[in-house]
């Protein structure tokens, strides 16, 4: 079994590398959902469920004190501003590119996007 990040969200695999479960961010913060992932991946315990270990990992979040998860959002929000700031960046440079060229960075700079 192997835990990672697929397209943007934590993910169980299997031994044939196909996906046994998503923990998907829904409604939580990136910061949340970042910290949550984390805890996963450093504390997960194969005889619970995905449920239960993610429940462990919102007990982790939401035991933190409000200036940690401030701390931890301010921080992820300085990562979302960077990653716009880049993507808009790359886009300026595009403006003289072809429009193949263009719409293939176009789509990949959604995706990142997405992932922010």
């Amino acid at each position: 079994m192997e835990i990672s990040v697929h397209e943007g969200e934590l993910t169980i695999f299997d031994e044939e590398g196909q996906i046994k479960h998503v923990f998907e961010r829904g409604d939580l913060s990136r910061a949340a959902y970042q910290h949550m992932c984390s805890h996963i991946k450093m504390n997960f315990d194969s005889k619970l469920t995905p449920g239960e270990n993610w429940s462990k990992a919102e007990a982790a979040w939401d035991s933190l004190t409000y200036d940690q998860q401030i701390y931890l959002w301010n921080m992820s929000f300085q990562e979302e501003k960077e990653v716009q700031s880049i993507c808009e960046n790359i886009l300026v440079l595009l403006q003289g590119a072809k429009e193949s060229v263009r719409s293939v960075f176009i789509r990949a700079i959604d995706k990142v996007m997405k992932e922010f």
